[in-house]
């Protein structure tokens, strides 16, 4: 596992907090489409799969202390530009799913 991107930065001194963000089991955010979620931290890791192939994963805890996590690029482009505009303030996004015009699903996030 190698960790490319955290936030907040503080948290790398957070042993239980990193722990839960790569390690933990967590809910997939496909299985949450609908659903409001206000990050309390967040990771970006690559990692091997269970076919061994490499994968970057997106893993979010919210304020409630659910651990949420997605390999979709769509929803990390997406969440990761909303971090990037709202530059460390507070924000809930919501999780959205929709199916490619191929018939493909897929899941992002909106800025609530």
């Amino acid at each position: 596992m190698n960790i490319v991107k955290v936030w907040p930065e503080s948290i790398v001194s957070d042993k239980r907090l990193m722990y839960k963000l790569s390690r933990a089991e967590s809910t997939s955010l496909q299985k949450v489409a609908g659903e409001e979620i206000t990050p309390k931290a967040w990771m970006i890791r690559e990692d091997t799969n269970h076919k061994g192939e490499n994968v970057t994963v997106l893993s979010i805890v919210d304020d409630s202390n659910n651990v949420y996590s997605t390999i979709s690029k769509t929803f990390m482009n997406e969440f990761d530009e909303i971090n990037r505009i709202m530059d460390g303030e507070e924000f809930s996004v919501l999780v959205k799913a929709g199916v490619t015009k191929g018939g493909k699903d897929f899941i992002t996030c909106e800025l609530l």
